[in-house]
């Protein structure tokens, strides 16, 4: 019978008397045995009397001695004398100076003769490690370790020398440090060892601080400053267990009002993410046990019932990422930075909302206009068309919306009317509407001009902003300590120049409304209006004075009851000016969240940059299929499918990072495979010629059992080719000279098998006709004998020209340089396309703009709109996923 565990963690001065009376509660302790080093309780092995107290014990979530946390496990062997003189005896050396390994073992047998040693790896580390074994304790004394850094120093060289003890303790944070990339900062890898073994740094957030401060004083070539090292690391920062646990009953009691009483409805990460508000270098294991612990008391036991709907709200959690076979699309995953979200009338809990004396009446109001749903909107500025980055912010308002209930608008930000055209317009709702979402309302910023007009009016006379004559250069990277000399102009003047810039009295750039405000930045004095004689598309020539986007946006959310003003991580610094302006107009203020912008590799997706390339002649314009604007990407034949799974798949996060482009592949194949009807198409052809072709056709089996199906095409699926005397095999399925040994496909000594049939092809002679060349062949019934080793695509002679554009990355840095220099580094091969194309002709009438093919071992293509008549063209929409062991 078991009766011991092991328990770990302990506070430096916790004594032996202590652990048997905190483990007494718990069933009768026969016995406890410390391990210690240097007069420090390490580990404990408590005995109890029977087995139940020892599962009683283990069953627990949280043990806490004297404000620690300390983890007590099981032992399922024996734990006896000899494996704790073993434990004793040994010592675990972590090699981070590249020391030859004949070096080190020089210097153990220097202390004793008698000292074996096992190498180890981890398995993300190129670090070796070794455990070296005394013959007794006394030989480890003559290790010359410095009490408080577990370092031996040989030359200039160091070797990191730690208890097997210790490293049992700190095994998950060691082991974090050798599978970091720090290969170029091992003269700083031993702090991070020496904070460790010394409890300075005792989890996973006090340990990515301290990597972080190394590898930009590094990279900065900066002096390594140790008070500055210990406030990003945490050191002495690391709340208690009882500081923890007051948080987290607080937390508990201060949001009941947004929980019922069924258990599910409590957030648990939304609820880790307060706390970790509170305090940034706090456990989250140990929060997220707290809470467990604490909802348990509020709530009582889970019941059955409740472990029922958990389990199937688990299930239906893991299947969130794998793709239906019928809808071929990824459930929209409210996780990450979506996790955190309020409910409705709870915007007073998030970070950094203010709270006026009018907000409760006016959330009241919001609450009465909204019946308590979330209102989320979709507000493009259409200067431009949409990129993929778009598809992000969309996906995200309207999922969100259907997620909660809740509605979607699409709002046009259409303020600045000189880079606004109708085409963006309409080709914007477009796009909405092909990614499946349908807005619940579409408006447009100038459908409040005139309210957002009065509100500046107001500001005026609340002394929140005023009339300046700068011009915009004057401006410009302004801070507090330059103030505008019109800014404390009398209201009056204010309000009269205001009224004549509405009048047109005055010309672009002479004068502008400023709002009385810092920002977060920095920057003083916003520019709230300014004037601007162009032709707007939708209020014509009613206006010459327009609102800029940081004045506009968040009193639009405001008027249209915005429950979630959601926006890229680059306004986070904006936040608290969009505070401020709804609570100085005195207007309901909605909440602001940020999530991380979508980058991608090898390509551009600022609408600026786009127009440069377009400006510059690289591509042909907004929709050309080699940038990622979405209407580039629909034209190219990505479907709608795949982009939302891909951008379902990236998730909602703060964190800044670029995508591999791959993962974008990899959801268009997945939808593309399942949708995709199979043909077989020719790029180059090659003609050829057979010489047997009558005894071939008693033998060719047009509807073989191993054809590839045109599926899901019905009406496609027994349009199987006709064997003809003369036919076409691609160019590069045959090769003139004698092949390499893994040469797979035709050539006049090898012979290779015919797709969809049951022939073999036996090339025997090359022939020459004026300009064409004409590969004479004869054809094999197939047998077990005559297996060739690779079946080929071919195309009869019923066939006709089509053009095929092939497309490949613009780019060929992963982060594009647009500087005039850098656009000369572009990809000259980004389009390749090819005119002698042979299509079935039979299956020309399928051939329909848009429509999307597989083309048998070449890859997926669309029908491109330049198609007219019969003259198709095909966009090559991605290559087929080779296999790994496939060889040409």
């Amino acid at each position: 019978m078991n009766k011991i565990i092991l328990v770990g963690c302990f506070n430096p001065e916790t004594t032996e008397a202590q652990i048997k009376h905190y483990f007494q509660k718990f069933g009768t302790v026969d016995n406890v045995s410390c391990f210690t080093e240097k007069n420090e309780i390490l580990f404990a092995k408590i005995e109890f009397n029977n087995d139940e107290s020892r599962l009683k014990t283990i069953s627990k979530n949280l043990h806490v001695l004297k404000d620690y946390l300390i983890i007590a496990k099981s032992i399922l062997k024996p734990f006896t004398k000899s494996h704790i003189k073993f434990i004793e005896r040994n010592w675990v050396v972590f090699n981070i100076d590249d020391f030859d390994i004949a070096d080190i073992q020089a210097y153990f047998s220097s202390i004793s003769q008698n000292t074996n040693f096992t190498k180890f790896t981890t398995k993300k580390s190129s670090k070796d490690g070794f455990i070296y074994t005394f013959d007794n304790v006394s030989e480890m004394s003559k290790l010359s370790l410095d009490a408080l850094c577990p370092i031996i120093k040989i030359g200039n060289k160091k070797l990191i020398v730690i208890s097997m003890w210790k490293f049992a303790l700190f095994n998950n944070l060691i082991v974090k440090i050798l599978e970091s990339s720090l290969d170029n900062i091992n003269e700083h890898r031993h702090r991070l060892f020496e904070y460790i073994v010394n409890r300075n740094i005792s989890n996973e957030t006090q340990l990515r601080g301290a990597i972080s401060y190394i590898r930009n004083i590094v990279k900065n070539k900066k002096e390594f400053i140790v008070c500055e090292f210990d406030q990003l690391a945490g050191r002495k920062q690391v709340p208690s267990f009882r500081v923890l646990e007051i948080c987290v009953v607080d937390l508990l009691k201060k949001n009941c009002h947004v929980f019922d009483t069924k258990r599910s409805s409590l957030k648990i990460p939304v609820l880790v993410g307060e706390v970790k508000k509170r305090y940034r270098f706090c456990d989250f294991d140990i929060v997220k046990d707290l809470l467990m612990d604490k909802i348990i008391v509020m709530y009582g036991p889970i019941n059955d019932d409740e472990l029922k709907e958990k389990n199937v709200k688990e299930q239906k959690s893991n299947n969130v990422k794998i793709v239906s076979k019928d809808s071929l699309l990824i459930e929209f995953d409210v996780g990450g930075e979506a996790a955190h979200f309020h409910k409705p009338g709870g915007n007073e809990f998030t970070s950094g909302y203010i709270k006026t004396l009018f907000t409760d009446g006016l959330m009241k109001d919001h609450l009465n206009a909204t019946g308590g749903k979330v209102i989320t909107r979709f507000p493009p500025e259409p200067n431009g068309l949409l990129h993929i980055g778009h598809a992000k912010a969309i996906n995200l308002n309207f999922s969100y919306a259907k997620h909660t209930n809740g509605h979607c608008y699409l709002r046009y930000d259409d303020t600045n009317p000189c880079k606004e055209e109708k085409r963006f317009v309409d080709e914007i709702f477009s796009i909405v509407k092909w990614l499946g979402f349908e807005p619940y309302k579409v408006t447009h910023a100038s459908d409040n001009f005139e309210k957002l007009y009065e509100y500046a009016v107001l500001l005026i006379k609340k002394k929140c902003a005023y009339i300046c004559h700068q011009k915009a250069e004057e401006t410009q990277g302004m801070n507090n300590k330059n103030f505008s000399p019109w800014r404390d102009r009398p209201i009056y003047e204010s309000l009269k120049l205001f009224q004549d810039m509405r009048n047109g009295k005055f010309l672009e750039g002479e004068i502008c409304l400023r709002l009385k405000h810092t920002m977060k930045d920095g920057k003083v004095d916003p520019v709230a209006y300014r004037i601007i004689y162009f032709y707007h598309p939708k209020s014509k020539n009613q206006w010459c004075i327009y609102p800029t986007y940081d004045y506009a946006h968040c009193l639009c959310d405001s008027i249209e009851n915005i429950t979630h003003s959601m926006c890229t991580k680059e306004f986070q610094n904006r936040r608290p000016s969009y505070y401020w302006l709804c609570n100085a107009v005195g207007i309901y203020c909605p909440v602001q969240w940020e999530y991380s912008r979508l980058n991608i590799e090898y390509t551009v997706l600022s609408k600026r940059k786009i127009k440069k390339l377009i400006d510059k002649g690289i591509v042909a314009d907004w929709d050309d299929p080699r940038l990622f604007t979405l209407s580039a990407l629909r034209r190219r034949g990505v479907p709608p499918q795949a982009i939302l799974n891909f951008v379902n798949l990236v998730g909602i996060t703060m964190a800044e990072n670029t995508i591999d482009v791959k993962m974008l592949n990899h959801c268009t194949r997945i939808v593309l495979d399942a949708e995709c009807p199979r043909l077989m198409v020719v790029i180059n052809p090659l003609k050829i010629k057979i010489t047997n072709y009558k005894e071939a056709t008693s033998w060719y089996t047009e509807n073989d059992p191993n054809e590839v199906s045109l599926i899901p095409v019905n009406s496609m699926k027994n349009n199987i080719f006709k064997l003809t005397p003369e036919f076409y095999i691609d160019q590069d399925d045959f090769y003139e000279n004698n092949p390499s040994k893994d040469y797979r496909r035709g050539s006049l000594t090898q012979s290779v098998g015919l797709m969809n049939s049951n022939l073999v092809l036996i090339p025997t002679n090359i022939e020459q006709i004026n300009s064409e060349k004409i590969i004479i062949c004869k054809l094999e019934k197939l047998t077990s004998t005559n297996k060739p080793k690779c079946f080929i695509h071919w195309i009869n002679s019923d066939c006709q020209k089509v053009t095929c554009r092939f497309y490949s990355n613009l780019f060929n840095d992963k982060i594009p340089d647009l500087s005039n220099e850098g656009l000369k580094k572009c990809n000259e091969n980004s389009l390749t396309i090819f005119t002698e194309c042979l299509y079935p002709k039979n299956l020309i009438k399928h051939a329909e703009i848009g429509e999307r093919f597989q083309f048998m071992r070449i890859g997926y293509f669309v029908v491109d709109p330049d198609t007219q008549n019969e003259k198709i063209v095909f966009n090559r929409i991605i290559e087929l996923k080779e296999s790994k062991n496939k060889s040409f």
